[in-house]
C-alpha cells in the first residue's frame, strides 16, 4: 500500500504541475501516457522543455523503481531522462539546480542495477566533469570491491574512464595499482589513459609511489609522465628526480632489477635536458654509479660519454673535481702502460669526453690535470683537445 501511495503521489504531482501551467502536447502526453509514451516524449523534447521533462522522467523513475523493480521500460525512461539533460544546462544553472540534478543521478545510479542505466549516468558525469565529491568516492569504492573477469567488463570500463575526468587523488592511486595488476590487463588502455589524466593533479601521490616502488613501478610512472606533452617542465623534473633518487637507492642495495640502468640513464638525461640544477646532489651520486656501471659493462661507452657531457649542465662546480680525478686515473694508467705492455689504455672517446667537458666549464682548477695530459703518449687528437681545453680556461 505504501508503494502504491508513493506512485500515486508522483502522478498527482505531475498532473497538478501541468494543471497550473498549460503544457504543450508533448508535456500532456508525458503525464497521460504509459512509460513508453513518457520515454518518447523525453526523447522528442528540446530547449527548456527538455530539462523539464528530463527532471520529471528522473523523478518518476526514482519513485517508481521500488514498485516496479527491474523493468526494461522503466530502465529506458531513466536512460532517456539522464541523457536528455542538456550539456549546457549545468554550466549555466545555479548551484542548487546543479545539485538537484546530481542528487537525481546519484539516486538513479544506486537504485538501478541495469548496466546501461549506470553507464548513462557515468556518461553525463564525464560530459559535465562534475565536481560533486560523492561520485569519485562511490566509483573508487566500486573498483576496490570489484572482481574482474579476464574479459572486458563494460561497467568497469565506464567507471575507469569516468574517473579519469572526475576522479580525485585517491582515484589516481587506485587506478595506478590496477594498471600495474595483470588481472586488469583487459582494461589496460582505459587505465593508462585515466591515470595519465589524473597524474597532473596527483604528483604527491605519484612521488610517494616512486619513493617506495620497484624499478617497474618507477618505470611506469616515468613513462606515463614523459609521454604526456602537456605537462610542465617542473612536473617532468620532479618525477625524473625522484625516479633517479629511488633507482640509486635500489642499486646501492644490490637489487639489480631489470631495466634499472636504462631507467637511471633516461631520468638523468631528462634532468640534464631541463637543466634542473636542483638535482645536483643526486646527479653527482649518479655519476659515480654510472662510472661503475660503465666499467662493469652495464652502461655503453656512448651512454657514459653522454653522462660526462651532461653532468656539468646540472652541477658544473662539483663536476670539475670529479672529472679531474677521473683523468688523473687515466694518466696513472697511461704511465703504467709505458713499462707494462699488458696494461690496457683507457678509451680515447671517454678521455676526450672528460677533456671537452672541462674545457666547456672553463674552471681554472682543471689546469694541472689538463696540462698533465699533454705529457703522456696519448693519440694526437687527445693532446690537441687538452691544449684547446687549457686555452678555454677562465682566469
Amino acid at each position: 500500500m505504501k508503494k502504491l501511495v508513493s506512485l500515486l503521489f508522483c502522478i498527482l504531482f505531475i498532473s497538478t504541475f501541468f494543471s497550473f501551467a498549460e503544457g504543450s502536447m508533448n508535456q500532456k502526453k508525458f503525464v497521460s501516457g504509459n512509460i513508453q509514451d513518457k520515454t518518447q516524449c523525453v526523447r522528442s523534447a528540446s530547449g527548456s522543455e527538455a530539462i523539464l521533462l528530463s527532471k520529471l522522467a528522473l523523478d518518476f523513475a526514482i519513485s517508481s523503481k521500488e514498485v516496479l523493480g527491474n523493468d526494461r521500460d522503466l530502465d529506458a525512461l531513466a536512460i532517456a531522462g539522464i541523457l536528455s539533460v542538456p550539456a549546457d544546462y549545468l554550466n549555466s544553472s545555479q548551484e542548487n539546480e546543479s545539485k538537484e540534478i546530481y542528487d537525481r543521478f546519484y539516486k538513479i545510479y544506486n537504485l538501478f542495477d541495469e548496466t546501461n542505466v549506470k553507464i548513462a549516468v557515468l556518461n553525463r558525469l564525464t560530459v559535465f566533469k562534475t565536481q560533486d565529491t560523492r561520485f569519485p568516492e562511490l566509483l573508487n569504492d566500486y573498483l576496490k570491491k570489484t572482481f574482474v573477469s579476464p574479459e572486458k567488463d563494460p561497467l568497469s570500463k565506464a567507471v575507469i574512464s569516468t574517473l579519469g575526468y572526475i576522479g580525485n587523488k585517491d582515484s589516481f592511486v587506485i587506478l595506478y595499482l590496477l594498471y600495474s595488476d595483470s588481472v586488469w590487463e583487459a582494461h589496460k588502455e582505459e587505465l593508462k589513459k585515466s591515470v595519465t589524466l589524473l597524474l597532473e593533479k596527483s604528483i604527491p601521490q605519484a612521488v610517494s609511489i616512486i619513493q617506495t616502488g620497484s624499478v617497474k613501478e618507477c618505470q611506469n610512472i616515468y613513462e606515463l609522465t614523459v609521454k604526456n606533452e602537456k605537462f610542465s617542465n617542473k612536473i617532468y623534473a620532479e618525477i625524473a628526480e625522484n625516479v633517479l633518487s629511488r633507482t640509486i637507492t635500489i642499486y646501492e642495495n644490490s637489487l639489480n632489477e631489470e631495466g634499472l640502468v636504462e631507467l637511471q640513464y633516461n631520468a638523468f638525461s631528462l634532468l640534464a635536458r631541463l637543466q634542473w640544477t636542483r638535482s645536483a646532489r643526486i646527479a653527482m651520486k649518479y655519476f659515480s654509479m654510472a662510472k661503475e656501471q660503465y666499467e662493469k659493462g652495464k652502461l655503453s661507452e656512448s651512454q657514459y660519454c653522454e653522462v660526462i657531457k651532461n653532468l656539468p649542465v646540472i652541477d658544473p662546480v662539483d663536476s670539475v673535481s670529479a672529472y679531474c680525478a677521473c683523468i688523473n686515473e687515466f694518466n696513472q694508467t697511461a704511465e703504467k702502460a709505458i713499462s707494462d705492455s699488458s696494461v690496457k689504455l683507457p678509451s680515447d672517446k671517454v678521455l676526450l669526453a672528460f677533456i671537452s667537458a672541462l674545457g666547456a666549464i672553463g674552471d681554472k682548477n682543471a689546469f694541472d690535470t689538463l696540462l698533465a695530459v699533454t705529457y703522456y703518449s696519448y693519440p694526437e687528437q687527445v693532446i690537441t683537445k687538452a691544449r684547446d681545453a687549457l686555452a678555454s680556461l677562465k682566469w
